[in-house]
């Protein structure tokens, strides 16, 4: 059996490297990146407000002080990031009613229609905290946070669904290929059909994992959108366990994107490297 190709550190760092700039040069990966902070800096925090609440110390240390002051600035930095994202819903609301009238393009724009309700109030809240529009806008008792964090807690609800839809299809078509390659016990060659099936088994079970990483990042969004909105039940949630989820949540975002620069390379691959079934089913 010939052995596998010997991956050479230094190309790997390169390319490590290259796809943090991708990650930089993206809007996508630098908000992730700021949520990544945020909530690291949140957590530090919390935990910290929790040791001086248990010994009953008032005087927040300066240490806080300044966790809490990186806390708000990585928060309205990441909505500079959103800033007319709504204006882009509206467009893909345009495409998915050019696509076929099924179950997944119905929710897929219910999806991109609540989103920009939640994109318009994030604005808004924005703008209101800057002072720039009208006090009456900016007034608590208007609750838009309120009815921001309700349209994004829909939009992960409608995003969970949809990813499990998507992920049942992959699901079948990966079944399909695996009982094919066994039933018909193909010898994968250079340029034969067994080939062709197990390239086709492998960028399926990579949209599937791709798949997976998304269906966790939004469950943990919806933890912690049940905790901000205070639903029933939420009080059971500490705020170290929210933080906990918004730095898996984004760091699960950092590798969606690492996961998409790798993609094209890993669907050009050709695996030849064994003649072996047991290979594939690892």
């Amino acid at each position: 059996m010939p052995r596998s190709p010997q991956v050479n550190i230094k190309t790997a760092l390169r390319y490590i490297n290259s796809c943090i700039i991708q990650i930089l040069r993206s809007s996508r990966g630098r908000y992730k990146i700021f949520g990544i902070i945020q909530c690291t800096v949140a957590l530090y925090k919390d935990c910290m407000l929790d040791y001086l609440a248990s010994y009953r110390i008032k005087e927040w240390p300066s240490n806080v002080r300044n966790s809490k002051t990186l806390q708000d600035a990585m928060k309205n930095g990441q909505k500079v990031f959103r800033l007319l994202r709504w204006i882009e819903e509206i467009g893909s609301i345009d495409r998915s009613l050019n696509k076929a009238g099924d179950l997944l393009s119905f929710l897929t724009f219910l999806r991109h229609f609540f989103s920009i309700f939640y994109y318009v109030f994030d604005n808004i809240v924005w703008v209101a905290e800057a002072g720039v529009i009208s006090k009456y806008i900016s007034d608590p008792l208007w609750k838009w946070e309120s009815a921001k964090n309700v349209f994004s807690l829909i939009r992960y609800f409608l995003l969970v669904i949809i990813t499990m839809l998507k992920t049942n299809k992959i699901v079948t078509k990966e079944n399909a290929r695996s009982e094919a390659l066994v039933r018909n016990q193909f010898i994968v060659n250079q340029n034969s059909e067994g080939e062709c099936l197990v390239n086709q088994l492998y960028k399926i079970r990579y949209k599937r994992r791709y798949n997976m990483l998304s269906l966790i990042k939004n469950v943990l969004r919806i933890f912690m959108l049940y905790r901000v909105i205070k639903l029933p039940g939420s009080n059971n949630m500490s705020m170290i366990f929210h933080d906990v989820c918004g730095i898996i949540s984004y760091a699960l975002g950092v590798a969606k994107i690492f996961a998409i620069q790798l993609m094209p390379t890993v669907q050009k691959k050709k695996l030849t490297q064994s003649s072996s079934m047991d290979a594939i089913y690892k």
